[in-house]
């Protein structure tokens, strides 16, 4: 991983992305102001493990990222693959625990960071932006559960059906 030192990003890439879709340019300028730009490579994949003490919230904005979980028996298991303009990590921002998966990039991978002092301050300083991005963040996060709901049911119909051979 590496982190870009210049502010490579422009307005123009991040109000494409849904999260950011309800902001003004200066809101989001001033987004991109708290945020780090972080690389990822085939080299380097690895963006947390799970386990990992949650520090931020990440941002694709470019390739793709591997979600998933370790098993008992350290087992891999794809919870999904994410693209550009998805975000990971932040349950991280809401509750301070590990993480509950891990991430790791596919090739090469673009991510915005947005590490939880830089929430914090986004907290203190722009609390508009921050409830507008927010919102955005739970109707995804909802939409999420909502397909994980669909999964448990199906999974569990499934295994019933099998239990009856």
């Amino acid at each position: 991983m590496t982190t870009d030192q210049r502010q490579t990003v422009s307005v123009a890439d991040l109000a494409r992305f849904a999260i950011f879709r309800d902001l003004e340019k200066d809101d989001i300028v001033e987004f991109l102001r708290t945020a780090k730009v972080r690389s990822y490579s085939p080299m380097r994949p690895s963006i947390f493990q799970q386990g990992d003490p949650g520090d931020g919230m990440y941002i694709v904005l470019s390739g793709e990222v591997d979600i998933y979980s370790l098993d008992t028996a350290k087992r891999r298991h794809l919870i999904g693959t994410l693209g550009e303009g998805e975000f990971f990590g932040e349950m991280s921002l809401i509750e301070e625990k590990g993480r509950a998966a891990s991430a790791e990039a596919k090739g090469e991978a673009r991510l915005i960071f947005l590490g939880r002092d830089a929430f914090t301050q986004m907290q203190k300083n722009q609390p508009a932006v921050l409830n507008r991005i927010l919102l955005r963040m739970m109707r995804e996060m909802s939409h999420r559960l909502r397909l994980l709901d669909q999964r448990y049911v199906t999974s569990k119909a499934a295994l019933g059906v099998m239990q009856g051979f």
